[in-house]
């Protein structure tokens, strides 16, 4: 089975204002990158793989530039209704939904991974995590840290630093 040509939505409506905010980092991030994440709503639409059965539905993700805002603030903007509803296999339409908006930050070998979840957008519902100053202080921590909801769950909460994600409706 061929990947479908998936395509953007040339007049797209339904536009939110993403800010991410970052307070108390003990230092500036080597990079940030962020990208929002389609998938597919209604996996009917797609055929069952052969031999295994399984249904897999194609994703699209789609890097988001963010602009500083502030010393401690980025923002960016996505559509959520960026990619178009197509019959793509010939078993009804497949409906695009934004599953997720990701930033991924970078400081020294530690990749910091968090975002907030596309019902959470549509909500303006803020998400917030927490995450170790360790990753600036300590140069052996390696690899993902995908932080906590809750500030108490660190060894030395004073020590942490939060990375806030709110959504804005602006549609056109």
């Amino acid at each position: 089975m061929n990947p479908p040509v998936i395509k953007s939505n040339p007049h797209p409506k339904m536009r939110y204002e993403i800010t991410m905010t970052i307070e108390g980092a003990k230092g500036p991030f080597d990079s940030i990158e962020t990208i929002a994440q389609y998938d597919i709503a209604n996996d009917r639409c797609v055929p069952l793989t052969p031999g295994s059965g399984a249904t897999i539905a194609p994703d699209k993700t789609i890097p988001i530039h963010m602009t500083k805002v502030g010393d401690n603030a980025y923002r960016g903007e996505i559509f959520t209704d960026q990619l178009v509803d197509e019959d793509y296999y010939g078993k009804g339409v497949c409906h695009w939904r934004l599953t997720a908006f990701s930033g991924y930050l970078r400081v020294k070998k530690s990749m910091i991974t968090t975002g907030i979840e596309g019902e959470e957008v549509a909500a303006q519902k803020p998400a917030e995590r927490y995450f170790s100053n360790q990753n600036f202080t300590n140069p052996k921590l390696t690899g993902v840290d995908i932080g906590d909801s809750n500030r108490s769950a660190f060894k030395d909460p004073s020590d942490t630093f939060s990375v806030t994600f709110t959504a804005k409706e602006n549609f056109q």
